[in-house]
């Protein structure tokens, strides 16, 4: 969808058009998720949460001052930040365990299945050991799919700021990653 298409559905979106409403989910729901499912780790509470995105910007649609593809997408990224960020918050304070995990592909090799879960982890691990900013920056720009611009703009802060935590942040990630290389192929 470019520019010009876009600037169309979202006008047709703020005055409640269901086809507009429809593709905007289209062209975003499928970034949102995995965002969503890097930040808290769970497929299901990642797609509670997709759902909670869209209904506050339906919500506030109207309100909403984005004009261009690109502000509304850091707009509808900053909904997702803040709804991943009061996830956590209402989880410390009631802990759940999680009952169940993503089934796996059944045409998978199991050997696949395997080697596929142990990445995931290691990635996960070496994600999780990013400071939360360095954590917040790699998954917009790279789970999310965002410019640096936009980045800056959900995290409100500067584009050499972004640009900076993004270069450290895939500087830990390649040391841990190669940090655990190197351990499993002692084992």
């Amino acid at each position: 969808m470019d520019d010009d298409q876009f600037a169309v559905y979202l006008q047709a979106a703020r005055h409640r058009n269901e086809l507009a409403i429809t593709a905007l989910y289209d062209q975003f729901a499928t970034r949102m998720h995995a965002y969503l499912f890097y930040r808290v780790g769970d497929l299901n509470e990642a797609d509670d949460l997709v759902e909670d995105v869209f209904l506050r910007m339906l919500e506030a649609i109207g309100s909403c001052r984005a004009q261009s593809k690109a502000s509304f997408t850091a707009w509808m990224f900053r909904i997702a930040h803040n709804m991943a960020a009061n996830w956590f918050k209402q989880r410390s304070r009631h802990p759940v365990e999680a009952l169940t995990e993503a089934l796996p592909d059944p045409s998978d090799a199991p050997g696949d299945q395997v080697e596929q879960r142990l990445s995931y982890q290691c990635l996960r691990q070496a994600i999780a050991g990013l400071t939360d900013d360095q954590r917040e920056v790699v998954l917009l720009r790279f789970v999310g799919g965002m410019s640096s611009l936009q980045v800056a703009q959900v995290l409100h802060t500067s584009v050499g700021a972004v640009k900076a935590l993004q270069h450290r942040a895939l500087s830990a990630l390649r040391q841990a990653l190669t940090h655990d290389k190197d351990a499993h192929n002692e084992d």
